[in-house]
């Protein structure tokens, strides 16, 4: 199967009490598929304390191709954890790409298995920081067959008193040879009180 367009979820957070909401997604590419994904995380009312968690479970079969753009707009007093875990089949490509755009405590971790030659992984992220907001992404990637190739490139613009942290780990097991793989973080420091905190591993 391949999907022609993409498949969008929208979550809006709103209410006059605070609240959680947890959520579990479960992504299966067979042999040969593909498909794009975009989730959209919104909050609407700015006086109000959301918790919101989610975690994304990827198995990407044989030669199949998964895109996934999760996107952030909250509030302040929102504190969202995201964890994604995927496993990729030989062949495969994996796109997922982190957007922050404002928020209040944000942590976002990606763990990505490549179990079969010949697997590409792109993680990208952009983040934008503002007042005293904090945004954390974690990465770690695991060659654990040879010959194939993973790219990571992360951005944050942070201004006022935020705080962003990148931490990204890529793991080359024994006998995954020909593997080919790249970690780029680039960040802009727009106030003398704002902090970037990076760990490339």
């Amino acid at each position: 199967v391949v999907l022609e367009r993409p498949i969008q979820i929208v979550n809006i957070l709103n209410g006059a009490v605070p609240m959680m909401a947890i959520r579990r997604l479960l992504i299966v590419a067979d042999e040969g598929a593909s498909l794009k994904l975009l989730l959209c995380d919104h909050t609407q009312n700015r006086n109000v304390a959301f918790v919101d968690n989610q975690i994304i479970e990827v198995y990407a079969a044989t030669n199949s191709t998964i895109d996934i753009y999760d996107l952030e707009e909250s509030t302040p007093l929102t504190k969202r954890t995201s964890m994604l875990f995927a496993r990729q089949c030989s062949g495969s490509n994996l796109l997922v790409n982190n957007v922050t755009l404002a928020n209040g405590i944000t942590r976002n971790d990606v763990f990505v298995d490549l179990t079969g030659e010949h697997s590409e992984t792109h993680l990208y992220g952009m983040a934008i920081g503002q007042d005293n907001s904090h945004i954390d992404n974690y990465t770690s990637v695991s060659h654990n067959m040879p010959r194939c190739h993973t790219r990571e490139q992360f951005k944050y613009l942070l201004d006022d008193h935020s705080q962003g942290a990148f931490e990204g780990k890529i793991l080359v097991l024994e006998g995954a040879d020909k593997t080919e793989a790249y970690q780029s973080n680039n960040n802009i420091i727009a106030s003398p009180n704002a902090k970037m905190h990076t760990k490339p591993q």
